[in-house]
């Protein structure tokens, strides 16, 4: 595998990463709307899985993450392809 394959293909696992911990997220936020103080840690687990087996849902994340894969992927080199990830925002949302 050459260099600038061996970089996109890290890219990827790390926005694949984003996707799930934006899915906790948003898990996060349902149980602390819907659960109140009680039982925080059984309640965010609930919406956790349910968030992550949720096809529909898993659809909607990705969506939000599409581009950055397309850009990823047409990124003419390897300096392209990580200046891509520094400007992927660390904090706020990526909307």
């Amino acid at each position: 595998m050459d260099r600038r394959a061996s970089v996109k293909k890290l890219l990827f696992i790390l926005l694949k990463e984003f996707e799930r911990l934006h899915l906790e997220n948003m898990a996060l936020k349902a149980m602390l709307i819907g659960s109140g103080h009680s039982d925080i840690s059984a309640a965010w687990e609930k919406h956790l899985a349910e968030f992550v087996s949720d096809p529909e849902l898993q659809k909607q994340c990705h969506a939000k993450f599409a581009s950055l894969y397309v850009q990823i992927e047409q990124a003419a080199d390897e300096a392209a392809a990580l200046e891509l990830l520094s400007k992927f925002p660390t904090t706020g949302t990526i909307n």
